[in-house]
């Protein structure tokens, strides 16, 4: 019996955009000859990744909904890992998800950058009156900070 399974994938960023579709289909094209049926494909486009990988900064996400028998996941995993195509892949086990699923997922997805955006805001106001506020305290120079540091480790509990 076949299970449900989402696959996110990113590819370089080192791809030109009109060749990601080619290697997108690649994969789907694998996915099926693997006896997989993919259900549902979305191109997030390209993206900065939160730490480069491979020494890239760049990628080009994309999802597929797919069912898939659970004794081919295996094999597909690891011809998966030495595909150069594919800088990271994750596959889970979902269940199927309707099309009003989809677009309640898609709509929350776009909304939380606006809400990140907000927070960043916020976070930019709070550290502008924590510098302006260091800025009031007294200086020490660097002698009495030797001094000070002298003390503290001269003394015998530490």
């Amino acid at each position: 019996m076949s299970k449900y399974y989402e696959f996110l994938g990113i590819i370089p960023g080192t791809f030109a955009e009109n060749e990601v579709p080619a290697v997108i289909k690649k994969i789907t094209d694998f996915f099926v000859s693997q006896n997989g049926e993919i259900t549902y494909q979305d191109n997030f486009g390209r993206k900065k990744m939160a730490y480069p990988i491979k020494h890239l900064r760049h990628g080009y996400y994309f999802l597929l909904e797919l069912i898939l028998p659970p004794d081919k996941l295996k094999s597909i995993e690891e011809k998966l890992k030495i595909d150069e195509n594919l800088l990271r892949f994750i596959i889970i086990k979902t269940k199927p998800k309707t099309r009003e699923e989809r677009e309640k997922e898609k709509n929350r997805m776009q909304a939380a950058p606006e809400k990140n955006k907000k927070d960043r805001d916020n976070k930019d106001e709070v550290n502008k009156n924590i510098v302006n506020s260091d800025k009031s305290l007294n200086k020490i120079s660097l002698d009495e900070l030797d001094k000070k540091l002298d003390e503290i480790l001269s003394d015998e509990k530490i």
